[in-house]
């Protein structure tokens, strides 16, 4: 019923103006006069359409939720492993048995593992769930914004 690439440019337009309360979408036909039951099956299609998008990225933002929770669980041991590691190097009891230079390149190396395993549940949870949930926001305007329709406008 809506093109792939006319929905999403009228999703991204809501969100851009994710403070108006409403949305009006204007359709244009090169039809000069329509039925109004025309209209009005239009309208409930445009409605359905973005209402079966919403339930979508609903389902897309429970389970970035859950993998993200998911990941965090298999992170936060080897994270702390990593702190306590780091706690070791930095208290000296290592600083006689081990050359300076490799206590800071493993120092290093666990810093930057630490980042790596935090970073995708940080992502999803953060950062990936805020903008799903604009998506999800600008479908639900959409799908019960007003639709006005213009006849006779050439294509």
């Amino acid at each position: 019923m809506v093109n792939s690439s006319i929905a999403e440019f009228l999703v991204d337009s809501v969100r851009e103006q994710r403070r108006e309360p409403n949305v009006t979408v204007v359709v244009a036909t090169d039809d000069p006069t329509s039925p109004p039951e025309r209209e009005a099956n239009a309208r409930a299609q445009l409605g359905r359409f973005f209402a079966n998008e919403a339930e979508l990225v609903g389902l897309e933002i429970r389970v970035n939720r859950t993998e993200g929770a998911e990941s965090l669980r298999y992170a936060l041991p080897l994270v702390i492993l990593a702190g306590l590691f780091a706690l070791i190097a930095n208290s000296g009891l290592l600083a006689g048995e081990l050359p300076e230079g490799l206590l800071a390149l493993l120092y290093v190396i666990f810093v930057v593992v630490v980042w790596v395993l935090l970073w995708d549940p940080i992502e999803k949870l953060l950062f990936d769930s805020h903008l799903l949930r604009l998506r999800w926001r600008a479908l639900k305007k959409l799908e019960s914004a007003s639709y006005t329709f213009v006849h006779g406008v050439p294509g």
